[in-house]
């Protein structure tokens, strides 16, 4: 998990109001925070993802991801 700390790390230090929007984005963070057993925060950050993806698939990925995270 020191891997996923590191990563959330990097994306902290970018600047929030040009990744606020920015899917991709959200996705590596709700990655990483399931890795680093953030469950909740992961989870929220998958459906944010997916709120923000105009692609039906992705936006479906990234739902079963969120449910997925325990």
């Amino acid at each position: 998990t020191a891997g996923a700390q590191a990563g959330l790390s990097l994306l902290a230090e970018m600047d929030a109001d040009r990744v606020k929007d920015h899917q991709p984005w959200w996705a590596t963070r709700a990655h990483l925070l399931a890795q680093s057993g953030q469950q909740a925060e992961a989870r929220q950050a998958f459906e944010r993802a997916a709120g923000l993806s105009a692609d039906p698939a992705v936006r479906d990925w990234l739902m079963r991801r969120a449910q997925a995270v325990r």
